[in-house]
């Protein structure tokens, strides 16, 4: 038996492209960016919830307010990725704000930093 193997020489044509199915491709683009967004955005809402669950834990956790503080100071300085964060809390009877907790590096200047209503960003946050 044997087998004819000739080689086509003919040109194969491509249906003509569109405008249907340019918009298609279109389309397809966009939602694939648009699913990209969306993915982006669950993702950051998740770990959003993670952080606000770690707070909500942290805060139910103890009754010892400078435990709470402390456990919420490295939770702020995680989920923004800074270098330091501050607690000030306003005591009404002198009507000043006092450092109350710090992350690690500053401990040593809690309750030593005091600030007037007005004074500093801070004291004129705590006065809006």
């Amino acid at each position: 038996m044997s087998y004819n193997r000739s080689a086509s020489t003919e040109k194969r044509e491509h249906p003509p492209i569109s405008s249907d199915s340019i918009t298609t491709v279109q389309s397809h683009d966009e939602l694939l960016s648009r699913t990209a967004e969306l993915e982006e955005a669950l993702e950051a809402r998740t770990r959003e919830n993670i952080l606000l669950n770690e707070i909500i834990s942290t805060v139910g956790s103890t009754l010892k307010v400078d435990e709470v503080l402390r456990h919420l100071v490295d939770t702020i300085v995680r989920a923004v990725s800074c270098h330091a964060a501050f607690i000030y809390l306003y005591e009404k009877e002198r009507e000043h704000l006092v450092l109350a907790s710090t992350s690690h590096q500053y401990q040593r200047l809690v309750g030593k930093i005091e600030l007037a209503l007005g004074e500093g960003i801070n004291g004129w946050v705590a006065m809006t």
